[in-house]
């Protein structure tokens, strides 16, 4: 059963194809039958869910500590 970090991961996983996918074949904004279709608009909420998702997997993977020294 995968856990919930490998499901975050895939779905990470998942948005770099589709954004790879977007900007090897970028495409203009079009209308076709009455329905607009914004290809600026979709890269936006790509890279949207990718920052979400991200934060997800952090806090999925659990409290953390940060040493530092300051000299």
């Amino acid at each position: 059963m995968a856990t919930d970090a490998d499901t975050l991961q895939t779905a990470y996983t998942n948005f770099c194809n589709i954004l790879a996918q977007i900007t090897a074949n970028p495409r203009p904004t079009y209308s076709l039958d009455g329905k607009s279709v914004s290809w600026n608009e979709y890269y936006s909420m790509i890279l949207s869910n990718m920052e979400n998702v991200r934060r997800q997997m952090i806090f999925a993977a659990g409290p953390f500590e940060v040493r530092s020294t300051v000299m």
